[in-house]
């Protein structure tokens, strides 16, 4: 019972434990950014501090007569802190984003996104370290035995992977970063409480407990305990980096890749406890603990190895395990948990009996465990800027794994001929390892050009059979694509158009570079770019004849930089700030539809400017849109809202604001630019006049604020979008059409919410509410020809053309249709082209 009590103490204190790492990892990045840098620097902190204690505290934790008493105050001390980071992470994060500034250097940056996070958290994190040995030796003592490192490391790590789950799937999503911690605070609070109240009285009276298992030699024993720490996490982030091509990368993907990996090393520690600690007699044995670290090492190298093989097919696996699962939401995760255990499971479960083997056999009778867990831990914080920043670019991810697979090999402790020739093995698979990792496939019929496999991502750029280019990264995700120039240059234009005179503007997010580069037919125009991904940069050569050559041009600036930190930091005002179409599901992006972030971007924008967030309404539901547009009203009460094409396919929805109301003249167009312009220019992309610009108007601000109803925000504390936006990408409705539709079904525009003076142009206010009643006909016939049932988009397009002689969209499409059916039915072509001439000769 004592033993059952305790192990349930040590899973909720794991549990916990983790939980905080995923709270403050995602509390950092609103401040830090979520470049490779802050992510991988926030991590290495976390690290660094359980190191520092570990090893600080090891040895007065060990010797002390009250180890019960040490274990209830760190725990007690963990929890009074994670209540106090509830407050100071939040005023950190107001203050990083100025001392890292807009533009920083490497060093910078990473000494601010590590040390920030460092100081925030040590004394939580110092703690934490310090909790097992401290759990050893109260464990020891009750039980008298001190050989139950692998029984202690294993429970603690699964409660870590009950942690990852609770936290990712349940609790954050319900209750927000704040209130997840004060939860996990409390947990940790509650089992000082016991063991302080419970196991730690009369504890002076047990004696201390000391059964070694052998000697692998102190020197040999620090540099193998570091090193497996290093390749372990090496080793994780290695794989998570190439799953990231297989899998949703939502923050359902990285919470299933984590908890598989825990899961893996929980067992390995509970396997050598059951299994392997008791082939040791009663007397130490050198030469048995020299052999098991050989075992293990050499079967930790191999099944890398075989790690690497099944990332090589980790597409197929994710699609076999998907199809299997039936799909959907339940399904989709189920088969990211497939991944991650064919490429984790053997490795971790073997990393965690080395490190357990390794835990015990430095425990001596005053520390030892204290120090392996620090010199582990501190061999980890370097594995993520090592693996992840230096590697990984410079070779690839198949040639680091390998790194991490032989340097397994180089920790043998006696290099003896029959240790080399089980050794022989994984180098020997060597020779059937892929080329490389780079999972990248183009569309069918094409090529892939060019694949370069960064820090942050495998961004390439393929082409399909009619030679259009696209951009995708981690090959799950298209950015964009010369097939889509016109709705991208679009969503440059709209905005400039609807300022008065900008003078400078502000791109979030660059993908192709195909809409920042539309602004270069604008005279006179600052325009800067903010880029998460570095490659993304290098390959927009590629797109050159579609973005203005935007990676030549010097007057044009492109910056790689997080989004919402380079808002934070800038130093200069814009008039008009665009924000690209960020994918709601992927992680990371949520943090862009917040309220905060769009009230620093409210404040970035100098007097009269305009901020435009174009919405990708393929990829949300009806329920996440509402929610993004009532965060956006907070910040920006009188919005409206306007569509970038009039397309089925890929909707796209830009939410307008300005700090003063938003309406124009009948004449706007004709008086903002000039004739020349408007013909040579905006008519490619059918924005030559005021009725093609306000005929994209969608919603005004009190059909917004009725459509969004009343509901919760997406605040930085509770990101909704972060977590109910994948909802969507797991389910993969083939209907993108559907979120427009609810839209419009819902909202009738009227020329009335955005002409200045509606009824001193009542005529064209007439024509445009034609025009506008025209569009949403013709969205009902475009999802009849997504559909395929093209004669029912025929007679809507024809209805709509009826509707308005202005909406020439209606016209073009059904001359489209017209043509391809003329070469199998010609007389139905002149049939539709004579009704068509009649649709438009209708009053």
């Amino acid at each position: 019972m004592t033993s059952s009590l305790l192990y349930l103490l040590f899973f909720l204190s794991g549990a916990a434990g983790l939980g905080y790492e995923i709270v403050w990892t995602r509390m950092f990045a609103v401040g830090l950014g979520h470049e490779i840098v802050s992510l991988l620097a926030v991590v290495s902190a976390f690290f660094a501090g359980f190191a520092v204690g570990a090893w600080a505290l090891d040895k007065r934790v060990s010797s002390s007569r009250t180890p019960g008493r040490w274990y209830a105050g760190l725990e007690i001390g963990i929890g009074l802190w994670a209540i106090a980071t509830t407050v100071l992470i939040p005023w950190m994060n107001e203050t990083v984003a100025s001392l890292i500034g807009p533009e920083p250097s490497a060093l910078r940056h990473w000494s601010f996104a590590f040390l920030v996070p460092v100081i925030t958290l040590f004394p939580a994190t110092a703690a934490m370290g310090a909790t097992l040995p401290a759990m050893d030796r109260l464990f020891s003592r009750l039980r008298h035995e001190g050989r139950s490192i692998g029984g202690i490391y294993g429970v603690n790590t699964l409660g870590a992977v009950a942690g990852t789950l609770a936290s990712t799937f349940v609790i954050i999503p319900v209750l927000g970063f704040r209130a997840t911690a004060l939860s996990l605070a409390l947990v940790n609070i509650f089992v000082g409480i016991v063991v302080l109240l419970g196991f730690s009285r009369h504890e002076e009276t047990r004696q201390p407990i000391h059964q070694p298992i052998g000697e692998i030699g102190a020197r040999r024993l620090g540099l193998t305990v570091f090193a497996t720490g290093t390749l372990g996490i090496g080793y994780e982030v290695l794989g998570v980096r190439v799953m990231s091509q297989v899998l949703e990368n939502t923050v359902y993907s990285f919470a299933a890749a984590l908890a598989v990996y825990l899961f893996g090393t929980a067992l390995g520690a509970t396997v050598y406890q059951r299994f392997i600690v008791g082939r040791f007699g009663p007397q130490s044995d050198d030469t048995i603990a020299r052999r098991t670290l050989s075992r293990l090492v050499i079967a930790t190298s191999i099944a890398c190895l075989f790690g690497v093989q099944v990332l090589s097919r980790a597409d197929a696996i994710y699609a076999t395990a998907r199809q299997q699962f039936g799909g959907g939401f339940t399904g989709s995760v189920g088969a990211e948990l497939v991944v991650g255990f064919t490429v984790f499971f053997l490795p971790s479960c073997l990393m965690g009996a080395t490190f357990s083997h390794l835990a015990q056999s430095a425990r001596q009778t005053a520390g030892g465990v204290g120090r392996a867990l620090g010199l582990n831990t501190a061999g980890a914080t370097l594995a993520p800027f090592v693996f992840g920043v230096l590697l990984l670019p410079a070779v690839g991810s198949k040639t680091s794994l390998i790194v991490v697979a032989l340097g397994y090999l180089l920790l043998i402790p006696r290099l003896k001929p029959r240790p080399l020739l089980v050794a022989a093995v994984p180098i020997a698979a060597l020779l059937s390892v892929p080329t490389n990792l780079m999972l990248v496939k183009p569309a069918p019929g094409g090529e892939v050009l060019v694949s370069d496999e960064g820090t942050m991502a495998v961004v390439s750029v393929v082409t399909d059979q009619q030679d259009n280019r696209f951009l995708k990264v981690n090959d799950r995700f298209y950015m964009g694509g010369t097939n889509a120039a016109f709705p991208q240059w679009r969503q440059a234009h709209i905005p400039l158009a609807l300022h008065r005179s900008p003078e400078s503007v502000l791109f979030l997010g660059i993908g192709t570079g195909i809409t920042m580069g539309a602004a270069a037919a604008h005279a006179n125009l600052q325009t800067d770019g903010a880029e998460l991904v570095p490659e993304v940069i290098d390959v927009l050569p590629y797109f050159g004849e579609f973005n203005a050559d935007l990676a030549a041009r010097d007057d044009m600036r492109l910056m790689v930089a997080d989004a919402r930190r380079y808002v934070r930091s800038a130093d200069r005002q814009y008039d008009v700030i665009v924000g690209d179409l960020f994918h709601p599901g992927r992680d990371g992006a949520g943090s862009l539809y917040t309220v905060e972030h769009f009230v620093t971007v409210r404040d970035r924008l100098s007097s009269g400017g305009l901020f435009c967030q174009w919405l990708p309404l393929y990829q949300l539901n009806t329920d996440v849109l509402k929610i993004i547009v009532r965060s956006y009203l907070e910040a920006f009460p009188d919005a409206v809202a306007f569509l970038a094409h009039f397309n089925a396919e890929s909707p796209t929805l830009g939410l307008v604001g300005s700090q003063e109301r938003l309406r124009y003249d009948a004449d706007w167009m004709e008086r903002r630019f000039p004739e020349p312009f408007r013909a040579e220019r905006l008519r490619e992309v059918d924005l030559a006049n005021t009725m093609s610009l306000l005929g994209s108007f969608v919603a005004g601000t009190d059909d917004l604020t009725a459509f969004a109803g009343d509901g919760p925000l997406n605040t930085d504390d509770l990101p909704l979008v972060t977590f109910m936006a994948p909802d969507f990408i797991y389910t993969a409705d083939p209907r993108t059409y559907s979120t427009l539709l609810e839209l419009t079904d819902a909202i009738t525009p009227r020329a009335a919410d955005i002409l200045r003076d509606a009824d001193a142009a009542s005529q064209f206010a007439t024509r445009l509410d034609r025009y506008l009643a025209a569009r949403q006909i013709y969205l009902v016939a475009d999802v009849e020809r997504v559909e395929g049932r093209y004669r029912f988009a025929i007679e809507g397009y024809l209805a709509s053309a009826r509707e308005s002689p202005d909406f020439g969209p209606a016209r073009d499409m059904t001359m489209a249709l017209a043509r391809s059916i003329a070469a199998t039915d010609p007389d139905q072509a002149r049939e539709i082209l004579s009704r068509l001439q009649a649709a438009n000769s209708a009053p």
